[in-house]
């Protein structure tokens, strides 16, 4: 089995926009951000993904502080792409998680406490419905107070437009991907980081991939880039 890490492919540091090539480099990023005075300790955190990315920190991870330590953990694996979220809310980073995933299923996507939108279009409704004054749940209420209280990263990994219910890899409708993608502009327009993950290290084929890139970069209201190819951080088979 492969395991691969790949790198930055393009930086928008006036929108704070960042694209890369596996998800745990959105850690980096956060915070870098953090650094640089964008967002601030204890964020809420709108996590955007087929997957969770949702286990525990390795128990090597002690708690870095900046970007260049964030940088070399990446590099021994020790942040790695399905840990990097706990990673966060250790480090302070992150506090609260907004997911929009597949359905739970088994121990791997264990979401905790934290509520599971699935996708983005339920959060948008919920903003239109609490910025139009009516009532929502508790729970739902207090979501869209988090997001718009301007402490909100951003996190988008492409892989999410897959199809959930397909038992083979295969894209959603692009009449869905786009409606998703105008769903996740109503909350980019509160997010103070937005990092982007386009899965290179993932098994989806490269067809599918830039597909989505095209259709991602052409609806998404911020500017993002996808033509360089990322650099390999770090490769091996086991």
């Amino acid at each position: 089995m492969a395991l691969n890490a790949f790198g930055i492919i393009s930086e928008n540091e006036f929108q704070a926009i960042y694209a890369f090539g596996s998800h745990q480099y959105a850690l980096y990023f956060w915070a870098r951000s953090m650094e640089e005075g964008r967002i601030t300790k204890n964020s809420t955190l709108a996590h955007i993904d087929f997957h969770s990315d949702f286990l525990a920190p390795d128990k090597r991870l002690r708690t870095p502080t900046t970007s260049h330590q964030v940088d070399r953990l990446i590099n021994e694996r020790v942040i790695r792409y399905d840990n990097f979220i706990k990673s966060a809310i250790k480090t302070g980073i992150v506090k609260d998680v907004v997911f929009c995933c597949k359905p739970k299923s088994g121990g791997f996507n264990d979401f905790g406490k934290f509520k599971n939108y699935v996708s983005p279009i339920n959060i948008a409704n919920f903003l239109q419905s609490y910025k139009a004054k009516a009532p929502l749940p508790k729970a739902d209420k207090l979501m869209c107070e988090q997001i718009l209280d301007g402490a909100l990263i951003l996190d988008i990994d492409l892989d999410f437009f897959l199809d959930f219910n397909s038992e083979t890899i295969r894209l959603k409708d692009d009449a869905l991907i786009i409606k998703e993608v105008n769903a996740i502009n109503a909350i980019f327009q509160h997010s103070k980081t937005t990092t982007i993950c386009t899965s290179h290290d993932w098994s989806w084929e490269d067809t599918q991939r830039r597909h989505v890139q095209m259709i991602f970069s052409k609806h998404f209201v911020g500017k993002v880039s996808f033509d360089n190819e990322p650099d390999l951080i770090y490769g091996f088979h086991s």
